[in-house]
């Protein structure tokens, strides 16, 4: 599943005014954890196997289990899991495929935050939207975001952005810099981001 997926994976390229920067579809840390993490932890007593779709703008993955295995969020989103198959972990830990309990989600939140995550009862599923699609959406997101509230600090912006982790959303503002779309005035304290358009 991971080598597909790897194929799938394929690398778009993105110009800005400095330079050509080519990417993947998706993070690839990221997507190999919660691939790892679908197989590892899906509730097999429900013999429903993990899903896999790639669709145009997004990869989704769902597994089974939910809240009826994680019981807190709280606890899932610190890094707190009871892996529900001791049999496979220790294999793929053997593998050398997974390092420690809730490692898993350390490579996962900085990137695509808690909103790529969707709980129910019974399933979880992850949306990982492709860096040429989704990526850009929030990306103007936040460019309108600045426009509206400048001049404004990054951390100001990311408290806007709840669940996306501050160095994602630095990363988006990077992106809008080297776009010539925005930039940094005043003093570093006292200073912010404006729109240059």
């Amino acid at each position: 599943m991971l080598d597909k997926l790897d194929i799938e994976n394929r690398t778009a390229a993105r110009i800005t005014h400095k330079e050509r920067i080519e990417q993947p579809l998706w993070n690839k840390v990221a997507l190999r954890e919660a691939v790892i993490n679908a197989i590892v932890h899906n509730d097999y007593t429900t013999e429903i196997p993990p899903v896999f779709v790639i669709y145009s703008d997004r990869i989704e993955i769902t597994s089974s289990g939910g809240m009826s295995t994680i019981k807190s969020l709280d606890d899932f989103f610190a890094g707190y899991s009871k892996p529900i198959n001791r049999e496979l972990m220790r294999v793929f830990k053997d593998l050398e495929m997974v390092e420690r309990l809730g490692s898993g989600l350390d490579r996962i939140l900085p990137i695509y935050g808690k909103d790529s995550f969707k709980i129910s009862q019974n399933f979880m599923k992850n949306i990982f939207h492709s860096d040429g699609v989704g990526v850009n959406v929030r990306v103007n997101k936040v460019y309108e975001y600045i426009k509206t509230h400048q001049p404004i600090k990054a951390n100001q912006i990311a408290q806007n952005f709840p669940g996306i982790a501050q160095r994602t959303v630095e990363r988006w503002i990077k992106q809008l810099k080297d776009e010539d779309k925005i930039e940094f005035k005043g003093a570093p304290k006292t200073g912010g981001y404006v729109a240059k358009q």
